[in-house]
């Protein structure tokens, strides 16, 4: 340790502000917001423009992000996205050991497989109008979009069919999925009210239960046997439950009524959508780790809206929630990735500054968001024998902040390292003063997992 100096401003720390206590307002957020789970965000392009291959669907408008991938809500309908993550098969395995690629890398590497359902409005009005209220205070944050793509708590289509509107909200039971409610007028014909479905369709079928279950290899889309009833929703009026369920055709789904109907009355059917896979994200609902700044603001990562990623939160200190960072760039492509890797936040700036775990070959690269969750244009450079950053240290380093990384590296003895912005170099170090000498002769795989500092004469403990 004696080459490494590293200069602490802990008498800063102690007389700063503490890490504020959350407030119950915050405790009761951190679930919804870790697993995206209730809002319809608005599409500033972190969608993409249309589904490839499923262009016909029309322009991506909104997203829901509370499953395991999004789904994206188009004029004509819903797009669900599906991902597996598999290891690698034993010929693949073994092909990569021929061409060599180091064990460890193999292990880490996966097939991933996507798979696309679409569910379209039969027939629906082309010219649908679509509404949204409810917006949220807070905001997401993707990438290099410097526009805040705010999230609403309702979309309503329209006359969608003559006489007849649908309606997106959330229910208050907190499970992930959103309902969708058909508001019925006097007089409006519910056999034009048909739901197609397409793309990587496997099978079409209801549970005996009645639930409508639809999956694709990967995984599958549950929706509950529609709750009918006479009155109207938006007054909170039911004037009796109307007995109501799916009827299959191919491809197409309608609803049944075996008992029949009034049509001469307003009538709402409320189904509820989810996924039927466990998982919702990388760690939905979990908060992994937390980290505050010098006005009091508390930063909680976890959840993630896909399987490869995780988000970033900021509170103030208040408890409210400020913004969510989706946890990956376009341009230049990053990932915070599946493996979670080390972060931190500056104190006085509030800037935070987000690794990544496991990249090979080419290194990890470190990304810096500014206090409005965007990210700023501020990347390190790669270091291919730097390819693991598990934790990060924030120092002051006597007036010249410095940033520490704890990691390593599979093709070098690296365990270490430090970065100064405003440069992008990462200064690589080896701390245990055990040299490489390749995979078989020993001295690699040292990382370092962890670490922590004795205020009291700055030695560094690690794991």
């Amino acid at each position: 340790m004696g080459m490494l100096l590293i200069l602490l401003c802990w008498s800063m720390q102690i007389n700063a502000q503490s890490p504020p206590r959350a407030s119950q307002r915050s405790l009761n957020g951190l679930q919804e917001v870790l697993s995206s789970g209730s809002s319809f965000i608005e599409n500033k392009g972190q969608y993409g423009k249309t589904m490839i291959g499923h262009q016909k669907m029309g322009a991506i408008l909104y997203g829901y992000e509370g499953l395991e991938m999004p789904v994206l809500f188009t004029p004509k309908g819903l797009i669900h996205l599906h991902r597996k993550s598999d290891p690698l098969s034993k010929a693949a395995e073994e092909r990569l050991e021929k061409q060599g690629v180091p064990e460890a890398v193999i292990e880490r590497k996966k097939n991933i497989t996507d798979k696309v359902i679409t569910m379209e409005w039969a027939g629906s009005n082309p010219d649908v109008q679509i509404e949204t209220s409810g917006r949220t205070n807070d905001y997401h944050s993707y990438g290099m979009l410097t526009e805040k793509a705010f999230g609403y708590k309702k979309i309503t289509y329209k006359n969608i069919y003559p006489g007849i509107d649908v309606v997106y909200t959330f229910p208050n039971n907190q499970k992930p999925g959103f309902e969708y409610s058909l508001l019925v007028q006097p007089g409006a014909d519910l056999s034009l009210v048909k739901m197609k479905y397409g793309g990587d369709v496997k099978t079409i079928q209801t549970d005996s239960r009645g639930n409508l279950i639809i999956s694709s290899a990967i995984d599958g889309i549950s929706i509950t046997i529609p709750v009918s009833y006479y009155g109207d929703r938006l007054l909170n009026k039911s004037t009796g439950e109307i007995n109501a369920g799916y009827k299959l055709s191919g491809t197409e789904v309608s609803f049944s009524f075996p008992g029949g109907y009034d049509a001469s009355k307003p009538m709402v059917i409320d189904p509820f959508v989810s996924g039927t896979g466990t998982l919702t994200g990388l760690n939905a609902g979990k908060a992994r780790d937390v980290d505050f700044d010098y006005a009091g603001n508390i930063y909680v990562t976890g959840g993630g809206s896909q399987a490869t990623a995780f988000s970033l939160a900021k509170y103030n200190a208040a408890g409210v929630l400020q913004w969510t960072f989706n946890g990956a760039l376009s341009v230049p492509f990053w990932s915070s990735n599946s493996y979670y890797g080390g972060w931190m936040v500056e104190k006085p700036s509030g800037s935070v500054y987000i690794g990544q775990g496991f990249i090979y070959p080419a290194g990890f690269r470190v990304i810096r968001i500014s206090t409005t969750g965007l990210y700023d244009n501020y990347i390190t450079t790669a270091n291919g024998n730097f390819t693991e950053a598990w934790k990060m240290f924030w120092s002051c380093n006597n007036g010249t902040p410095q940033i520490l990384i704890a990691g390593g590296g599979i093709n070098s003895n690296i365990n270490f390292g430090v970065f100064t912005p405003p440069s992008t170099t990462v200064t690589s170090l080896n701390v245990t003063g055990i040299p490489y000498a390749g995979t078989a002769g020993g001295g690699w795989a040292q990382d370092i997992a962890d670490f922590v500092f004795d205020p009291a004469n700055n030695d560094m403990y690690s794991i």
